[in-house]
């Protein structure tokens, strides 16, 4: 009976060293899994802030371009309204001297 009790305490015993190996086994890879996991989701939020990064910058380069178009265009207008005003005040003087 006493072999028998160091028997099933020696068996005891290995099992417990077994299950401990066995939940530090699982706690590495648990660990390594979580790790992964946060790994990934950082990649991510970088991925993420990556292309809006370059939306924002595309959205700024077609807003600059579209202001400046526009301040191209006005001045264009300008230039146009300005040649036209030269022209008519031309028409007129030249009018006024014919009528002299």
């Amino acid at each position: 009976a006493v072999d028998q009790a160091a028997a099933c305490g020696r068996a005891f015993d290995a099992a417990c060293r077994e299950s401990d190996a066995v939940a530090q086994r699982l706690a590495r890879v648990s660990g390594e899994v979580v790790e992964a996991e946060r790994a990934h989701a950082v990649q991510e939020v970088r991925e993420d802030a990556e292309r809006s990064r370059s939306q924002l910058a595309s959205e700024a380069i077609r807003e600059t371009e579209d202001m400046a178009r526009d301040v191209m265009e006005a001045a264009a207008q300008r230039r146009k309204d300005r040649e036209q005003q030269r022209r008519e005040a031309k028409r007129a003087r030249e009018a006024e001297m014919e009528a002299r």
